[in-house]
């Protein structure tokens, strides 16, 4: 049990080098945290659990026939992040499964009302003041981002030597600020 914990709160690039060093039980870790993250990065883009489930497949298979002859000589994460990424973009441009989605979310607008589109004024509202609480808080930038990536709560704070309590204060403070910016714009208006 002591060596399961162990291996869950290693960084995921030195499960890699472990793993590619041939310690088995790295190896598992490893794909049994690229399989949580493929998962729901792919559901968070997909939408539809069943075909997140085939494409994040997929990509481990990608990853498990190559990560053993790779010669990174930077981050293990950010190919197996490329990785997942190319292959939602592959689901995309299958010409039946896109037509076949496309034709299920017009069913469902229909079968629930369509949905209001975003007013523009609020969406540049929202990247300007996303864009001021990056510029002026880099901490929550980089917590909004990790978060937005599809990264688990354990794996920031790891990266960013923070605790949960501590990540979870940040990202409600992230949010507040959020809030406050987006009320002072809608008042300007």
């Amino acid at each position: 049990m002591p060596l399961e914990r162990e291996q869950r709160d290693i960084d995921t690039n030195e499960l890699f080098r472990r793993a590619r060093n041939g310690d088995s039980s790295a190896e598992a870790a490893l794909f049994e945290k690229l399989s949580v993250r493929f998962r729901y990065f792919a559901r968070h883009r997909i939408g539809d659990v069943e075909d997140a489930k085939e494409v994040a497949q997929e990509a481990l298979l990608a990853v498990s026939r190559d990560y053993g002859s790779l010669s990174l000589s930077s981050n293990f994460v950010a190919w197996a992040n490329q990785v997942i990424k190319v292959r939602i973009l592959g689901f995309y441009r299958r010409d039946g499964i896109r037509k076949e989605k496309l034709e299920q979310l017009r069913r469902r607008s229909q079968d629930y009302g369509s949905r209001p589109q975003p007013d523009p004024a609020l969406i540049d509202s929202l990247r300007k003041c996303l864009a001021e609480i990056f510029r002026r808080h880099d901490r929550y930038a980089r917590i909004l981002n990790l978060h937005y990536q599809g990264y688990a709560v354990d794996e920031i704070c790891g990266r960013l030597k923070i605790s949960r309590d501590n990540f979870y204060v940040i990202l409600h403070r992230a949010r507040v600020l959020l809030e406050a910016c987006l009320e002072r714009r809608d008042t300007l208006r």
